[in-house]
């Protein structure tokens, strides 16, 4: 039996850890991280569906791994589990003040519903001059990830809660690594071109918010299952985990600008993470050598702020690699 080990427990780590137990039979997986939901990044975000045509891939690469998530995130909205799950359909408006910020289309295939707004419409939003009507799905890591681990563990998968410090703790004992330790890349594989993207959200209750609102200079108001989710903020290279004060009343200030009823709403907690970005995301084979030992390794990180809605796009190539590794392993014992 593929004895895997899959590096980091957040949104990534946990769909290529569910992934490798579903396509590979019989594997033995173990997850190792040294934090888990719900103090991971993967926590803090908003969780809608996004996929984009930027960062640096293909679009056709960057097409397959949106389609793969929209499958996946589609079959758990069709089930009994869907609010367990925190996974939810969400209609919505994305508003842009210029068409070179709209985003190329990225086909009906990947969305349940994309159309330009209607002049009627954009009369509720006078700052902006195009908006997009968007049906997606939005998905809450606090109850996902949590979903995830139930679903790992019921299928024997194991859990490790420790730090890699090297890779070389694991040659010899797995016979393929899964590397999705996200910005812990910088320190574990010398990757210092992942950058930090500080992000920092507030929860409030807002049972009466039923649309998401996304804009191209950065604000979304994103209802949950649980909460509504208001940001955002995108710090390049900044590592500051605190809640920075005035940067919460800009965020609040803004979503009052465009939804005013939420000068009523309950707050419920912050939220910081690091979003992990590298461009273009790394996911690829690497064979490593520590002296006599040699470790197949599958990096799969540097989502930024598309890790939820990629998440397991990118698991299925990662695991389909996966899969090609043991292939020659077992072809290289004969």
């Amino acid at each position: 039996m593929a004895q895997i080990a899959v590096i980091g427990a957040g949104v990534v780590g946990l769909s290529t850890a569910v992934c490798v137990q579903e396509r590979i039979p019989g594997a033995v997986v173990t997850i190792i991280a040294e934090k888990f939901s719900p103090n991971t990044t993967s926590d803090v975000a908003a969780g809608y569906f996004a996929p984009s045509t930027k960062y640096g891939v293909s679009v056709d690469r960057m097409r397959q791994w949106a389609l793969d998530s929209f499958k996946q995130y589609d079959l758990i909205t069709r089930s009994e589990e869907s609010a367990d799950a925190g996974v939810i359909l969400l209609s919505g408006y994305y508003l842009y003040h210029s068409k070179e910020n709209i985003p190329e289309y990225m086909g009906e295939d990947v969305l349940y519903q994309c159309r330009d707004l209607t002049a009627k419409e954009m009369g509720m939003f006078p700052n902006y001059k195009f908006g997009r009507m968007v049906t997606i799905f939005v998905t809450e890591c606090r109850r996902y990830l949590p979903w995830m681990m139930t679903r790992f563990k019921k299928s024997g998968g194991h859990v490790v809660q420790q730090k890699v410090a090297s890779l070389e703790e694991l040659a010899g004992k797995y016979d393929v690594v899964m590397n999705c330790c996200g910005l812990g890349a910088r320190d574990l594989v010398a990757q210092h071109d992942v950058t930090p993207w500080r992000g920092q959200v507030v929860r409030v209750k807002a049972p009466w918010v039923k649309h998401m609102i996304s804009t191209d200079d950065g604000v979304y108001i994103v209802p949950c299952v649980d909460s509504v989710v208001l940001g955002g903020v995108k710090e390049v290279g900044h590592t500051n985990l605190n809640v920075d004060e005035e940067t919460k009343n800009r965020i609040i200030k803004r979503c009052l600008e465009l939804m005013p009823s939420l000068k009523n709403a309950e707050f419920l907690y912050d939220g910081v993470g690091l979003r992990p970005h590298r461009e273009p995301l790394r996911l690829e084979l690497e064979c490593v050598r520590f002296g006599e030992k040699a470790l197949k390794v599958i990096h799969n990180y540097g989502h930024g702020p598309i890790g939820v809605s990629l998440s397991w796009g990118t698991a299925v190539e990662a695991v389909r690699l996966a899969q090609n590794a043991l292939r020659s392993q077992q072809t290289s014992k004969l």
